[in-house]
């Protein structure tokens, strides 16, 4: 009984939550019948193959709506991941790795004709064409329009501050909620794209987001696991992956934090100092 009622309780809030989202005022674009709406218990019935990885990622309601603009109609999907990190966590999974980014919301990828995708604060955005070419001004318009009618800022989650500004790539953000880099010690990882005169491109990260025993189970796990040295008075815990170079991490202020893609192991230990 009381988890039926807390059940309708949730479903109430995210009814509520959604009402201050006006998809009417999206102007240039007619909304077609009603907007659809979806749960953690019926987001199967919409995206069924996907729904998984969505509820990995914190997934709490969905709502979908078809838009038309004189020969086109788009389905948009608006998903309230419940935090801006899930909701980067998302987009970042969906996000094609050569898709060219935009500056909506936080960020925004464009796959003209067909699709274009948005996260902004604690929402993920989907936009499927399905009739007509949406190209890519038009798609940027809309993303533009969509994110002005969504609750939040346009910034990065704030996580992201944790990682280091310089030499950082724009548009390279991701958060990856497991198996960051192929390695299944490495769970929830923010991480950037990063290019240096000196050491060439490699990807800075960080595990965010976990209850303190949570973060300690994965340190135990890569210092019994990982190689050990010691570098200018740092503890460095390293290892090599296939074919990707070398990763290391370091414990800062309770924090774990790493680099990886590094051919040179001598050039990582240098750049774990820099970190400390």
């Amino acid at each position: 009984m009381k988890v039926k009622l807390l059940f309708i309780v949730l479903l109430i809030f995210w009814e509520y939550a959604f009402s201050s989202i006006h998809l009417s005022k999206i102007e240039g674009w007619k909304t077609l019948d009603k907007p659809l709406s979806y749960n953690p218990q019926t987001l199967w019935e919409y995206i069924d193959g996907a729904a998984d990885l969505f509820l990995s990622y914190g997934f709490e309601h969905l709502i979908s709506q078809e838009l038309e603009q004189d020969s086109i109609i788009v389905v948009l999907d608006i998903y309230d991941m419940g935090k801006p990190l899930n909701a980067f966590g998302i987009y970042s999974a969906e996000r094609p790795s050569k898709a060219g980014r935009w500056s909506a919301g936080a960020e925004a990828v464009i796959i003209p004709p067909y699709q274009a995708l948005m996260v902004k604060g604690q929402y993920y955005v989907k936009v499927n064409v399905s009739r007509g070419n949406l190209e890519t001004e038009a798609a940027y318009a809309l993303m533009q329009k969509v994110a002005q009618i969504l609750p939040g800022t346009n910034n990065y989650p704030q996580e992201f501050t944790i990682l280091p500004g310089k030499n950082r790539q724009p548009y390279s953000y991701s958060y990856t909620k497991e198996n960051f880099s192929g390695l299944s010690e490495l769970n929830s990882c923010i991480s950037a794209e990063y290019q240096s005169g000196d050491y060439g491109s490699y990807t800075c990260f960080a595990v965010v987001g976990l209850e303190q025993e949570e973060m300690q189970s994965i340190w135990t796990t890569i210092t019994s696991k990982w190689k050990k040295d010691t570098f200018a008075k740092t503890e460095v815990y390293y290892r090599k992956i296939p074919y990707k170079g070398y990763v290391g991490v370091i414990k800062k202020n309770g924090t774990i934090l790493g680099i990886t893609g590094i051919k040179d192991k001598t050039h990582l230990f240098e750049m774990l100092e820099q970190l400390k």
